[in-house]
């Protein structure tokens, strides 16, 4: 969908938000069971410029469907790292970075039918706090401390460095972006 934006006055979070909740209200009445996700490209100024809106439109997209299915949608502009992530081609080396980092984790979920990697995901979102992230995850905190430290075991890490912090976090993003082909 492209609309135009003649004026400059217009709040488009607002635009697009109430946008979202009357497609959301409608699809709700008229199709039962359908979830609806919307990614928001940048403005352009140009027609030759709506390609490029189009494909940032369709990254937040796809951001939305692995990471933020609770909000529904986002703006590319919004997508913090994920908008410099957006510009590294899918190449061996970031499937490679992914598997080094979460591969583990993602075999040993599968296998039990347990997400650890959104458990880390809430944990490095809430800068290790443990009291909040067994709050986000509607956990008990030795529930949730039992699976830190399972997150450790598999990992072979110390969640408590910064560096190693940083690097799955930059894995998991990578991971909501071009999904699993850490497992081929």
């Amino acid at each position: 969908m492209i609309a135009p934006n003649q004026n400059k006055d217009i709040d488009m979070k607002k635009f697009w938000g109430d946008l979202f909740k009357k497609m959301k209200q409608w699809i709700a009445n008229e199709f039962t069971g359908c979830t609806l996700l919307m990614g928001v490209g940048g403005t352009t100024a140009k027609v030759e410029d709506y390609y490029e809106s189009y494909q940032q439109a369709l990254q937040a997209l796809k951001v939305v469907g692995s990471r933020f299915q609770d909000i529904g949608f986002f703006f590319f502009e919004e997508l913090g790292s994920y908008v410099i992530l957006h510009h590294l081609e899918h190449t061996i080396a970031v499937d490679l970075f992914v598997k080094k980092q979460l591969e583990p984790l993602i075999s040993y979920s599968k296998k039990r039918h347990i997400d650890l990697c959104h458990t880390l995901h809430v944990f490095l979102k809430n800068n290790g706090n443990v009291k909040n992230t067994a709050k986000d995850l509607y956990m008990h905190r030795s529930s949730l401390l039992y699976r830190l430290e399972k997150i450790q075991t598999l990992l072979s890490l110390n969640l408590s460095d910064s560096e190693v912090r940083f690097n799955l976090m930059m894995a998991l993003k990578l991971y909501d972006m071009y999904g699993e082909k850490v497992e081929d």
